[in-house]
């Protein structure tokens, strides 16, 4: 995070340690941050809903509007193949809107976390009828944000499949209508990729969707990269990943 945001800038894709392996720090230590750094709302999106509790208790401890969200990992979509060699699914960051939108995330969250056959679930990911049937009628409760180096959008620009990007995010467009948003890193602004935000943005235009700059954190200190280092490492047990 950092001092110099507007006003009314909100960081949408924030991770806790409630991420396993997957984030640095709690979510009070998120919480505080936020509110240091002037932001208003502040959105978890984690892996599971374990620290839902604890971060709006944190956020409302010191003035900060705690947006409640999931990242899931989203098996590839039906009518296309993966656009890389990667085993990596796909991810969806959704946030809840209201009460309609916490219930839908904790049927996907349960969906996900009670399954009895987590070696499955974990290499399959969620199924988009799946996520279609776990929505249901609270869909309208919910915003979904697509974008990144581990997001299907993202993953088939960069491996030139522009009418597969388009074909994703008519069916997220199709399940999200306007509540979806397609997100540009600030990775893609400068040098040889920023053709892949061009694209991104006018594919919003295209289908009626809105673009979102997005920075996914991860930790709140650049010392904190080492450990997250550490933590990519013990989920891929793959102790090449340890650089420190």
């Amino acid at each position: 995070m950092t001092n110099d945001l507007p006003a009314d800038f909100t960081h949408l894709h924030v991770h806790s340690h409630y991420s396993l392996l997957g984030g640095a720090d709690a979510p009070a230590a998120l919480a505080a941050r936020a509110a240091a750094d002037g932001l208003g709302a502040l959105a978890l999106a984690d892996t599971a809903l374990f620290g839902a509790v604890a971060f709006a208790r944190a956020c409302r401890a010191v003035g900060v509007r705690p947006i409640i969200g999931l990242t899931v990992a989203m098996a590839p979509p039906p009518e296309d193949m993966p656009p890389d060699r990667s085993s990596a699914l796909g991810r969806l960051v959704l946030l809840a809107a209201g009460p309609a939108g916490y219930r839908a995330l904790c049927r996907l969250s349960s969906l996900v976390q009670c399954d009895p056959d987590r070696a499955r679930r974990a290499r399959a990911g969620l199924g988009w009828d799946e996520l279609r049937d776990g929505l249901g009628s609270d869909a309208a409760g919910l915003v979904c944000l697509t974008g990144g180096r581990a997001c299907w959008l993202e993953r088939y620009l960069r491996a030139g499949q522009t009418a597969a990007a388009g074909r994703y995010v008519a069916r997220l467009g199709g399940l999200f209508g306007e509540r979806c948003a397609l997100a540009v890193g600030p990775e893609l602004l400068d040098g040889a990729l920023r053709p892949v935000a061009d694209q991104i943005v006018a594919l919003a235009g295209r289908f009626g969707l809105r673009a979102a700059a997005v920075q996914p954190i991860f930790c709140l200190s650049p010392d904190d990269r080492p450990l997250l280092r550490l933590m990519a490492a013990l989920d891929a047990n793959r102790l090449s990943l340890i650089h420190i």
